[in-house]
């Protein structure tokens, strides 16, 4: 499952609800939509608990930049 791989590299990272679907309509511009809802709890290392945006995004930033150094590793092997 998607969010048990993401608490992987976010500990603080719960789903709130199971993710919904709105089928087409006028009101949405007739796209499909999908609404999830998170939370995220900061690791309170250097800022408080409740700036857990920052620490889901600076986690986010370190896993992309480990698999494109996985995948820089992988070419040159």
């Amino acid at each position: 499952d998607v969010a048990a791989e993401v608490q992987t590299y976010v500990p603080g990272y719960r789903l709130l609800n199971e993710p919904q679907f709105d089928e087409p309509s006028m009101v949405n511009g007739g796209q499909h939509v999908v609404s999830i809802f998170v939370e995220v709890e900061g690791a309170g290392d250097y800022l408080p608990p409740y700036a857990g945006n920052l620490d889901i995004m600076t986690a986010a930033a370190t896993k992309v930049g480990e698999e494109i150094a996985k995948q820089i590793v992988e070419v040159k092997a």
